[in-house]
């Protein structure tokens, strides 16, 4: 990340298509963290260079983090790392029962590039849906105007986090890492799922994907989910990856874990799709009642 930093001071005064360019051309080999890029968000010039710089962040959540970023902390023995993964298991049983009814609002912005193509990945479309949760269900309403292109999702509040559990369960699942999270440490798990009973469905078809699940240590919360389907995709698809990232939402007063944010990221033989979801403006569903005047009470 120090070489990022440097190189965005360096073109400091640039104008904003002129650093959206130079973005543009770069890849991270390490994973940039929200609060990372949220600061170098504010230095930027102008709209397009933001843009790419959440691109750039966006493919780089498929990276492992700067060696700086985990925690140089021993390795939990095997008993320790079955017993973060039962309260992991624990975790999302109990948050797809208690979760409350609301609504909150999923806004996607897609970008897109030909494959074929030097120039770097451009915007589409930013479009807006609700996403109702109610008796532990999911609905999605899309608004007039609304367009899905590339990889879409659907899952986060919970079913995706019950498919991971119960998948790694029965792959390969192996320790990776220890990161800082914003409640403590977390641990980081890997695995490779290719059992019979797979759940990670890509163009209406079950597939064999790997990925890694970052739980906190103490409490089994689950912050970050992260899927790639093997390869043996159709040629129509040749990459489809997806993350999520969780953390505390106020809803009536308490604290819940639900999805901020999602990454889609998608390559066919002709075009690379990128879908950044944001969840926000959680509400509660209330009942609500009204004492209507001129009513008389009934003997």
């Amino acid at each position: 990340m120090k070489e990022l930093k440097s190189f965005l001071a360096s073109i400091h005064g640039q104008s904003d298509v002129q650093v959206a360019t130079e973005i543009g051309g770069l890849e991270l080999t390490e994973r940039l963290s929200s609060a990372q890029f949220q600061r170098l968000l504010a230095d930027l010039p102008g709209d397009r260079s933001r843009e790419a710089l959440l691109v750039l962040a966006d493919i780089s959540a498929f990276h492992d983090p700067p060696p700086s970023e985990i925690p140089p902390m021993e390795i939990p023995d095997l008993g320790s790392q079955r017993k973060i993964m039962l309260l992991a298991a624990q975790y999302v049983r109990k948050t797809q029962h208690d979760l409350p009814n609301f609504y909150a609002t999923r806004v996607t912005t897609t970008f897109r590039r030909e494959v074929s193509s030097n120039r770097p990945i451009r915007l589409v479309t930013t479009y807006s849906e609700m996403e109702i949760y109610r008796d532990g269900h999911e609905l999605r309403k899309l608004r007039p105007g609304s367009q899905t292109a590339g990889l879409t999702t659907s899952g986060e509040f919970g079913p995706v986090l019950g498919t991971v559990i119960l998948d790694s369960a029965r792959g390969n699942l192996t320790w990776s890492h220890w990161e800082e999270g914003d409640t403590g440490a977390q641990a980081v798990f890997r695995y490779a799922v290719r059992a019979k009973e797979l759940h990670y469905v890509v163009q209406d078809k079950a597939r064999a994907y790997r990925g890694e699940i970052a739980i906190d240590a103490d409490s089994g919360t689950i912050s970050r989910i992260v899927l790639h389907a093997d390869p043996g995709l159709p040629k129509a698809l040749a990459v489809a990856d997806f993350a999520v990232e969780y953390g505390l939402v106020e809803l009536g007063g308490k604290n819940y874990i639900c999805p901020l944010k999602g990454i889609a990221h998608s390559t066919d033989w002709q075009l690379r799709w990128l879908n950044d979801v944001v969840f926000k403006d959680y509400h509660l569903f209330r009942p609500e009642m009204r004492i209507l005047p001129g009513f008389e009470e009934v003997q």
